[in-house]
């Protein structure tokens, strides 16, 4: 028997998001969404999509780039081709707005581009990196 989620409204356009039939798995829930595509209610104009939990439902951007602001982007495409670690779910997890990797490059790239790096680098104890 196929379900569906509650609609739910894109918050950045306000559309109304309708959620794609689901097979619900065997306690009843919907299918787990960890990427954009997986989620069964999307804005495909913006991007976002909301992800398929019944209690906390997260937003995921179809492109992972759109979860850092702009301002600090520069530079995030390499980083990212640069992982090591998970390198190929790296996108995908950044994608997501509870994304602890967005968040650190975010603040950390900002602190580089407001030049306050080397005392971050001072106040986490690594004053070798500041006298470097």
């Amino acid at each position: 028997m196929s379900m569906h989620l509650a609609s739910a409204q894109c918050r950045r356009c306000g559309k109304e998001l309708t959620s794609r039939p689901f097979e619900p798995k065997t306690d009843g829930s919907a299918p787990t969404a960890k990427k954009f595509e997986q989620c069964l209610r999307q804005c495909l104009d913006c991007g976002q999509a909301l992800s398929n939990s019944a209690r906390a439902p997260r937003w995921i951007f179809r492109d992972y780039r759109n979860n850092v602001p702009e301002q600090v982007r520069d530079g995030l495409e390499e980083a990212v081709g640069k992982a090591v670690k998970s390198a190929k779910s790296k996108p995908g997890q950044l994608a997501s707005e509870s994304s602890e990797d967005a968040l650190t490059w975010t603040v950390i790239r900002h602190l580089e581009l407001q030049g306050s790096l080397a005392l971050l680098c001072y106040l986490v104890g690594r004053v070798d990196a500041v006298e470097s």
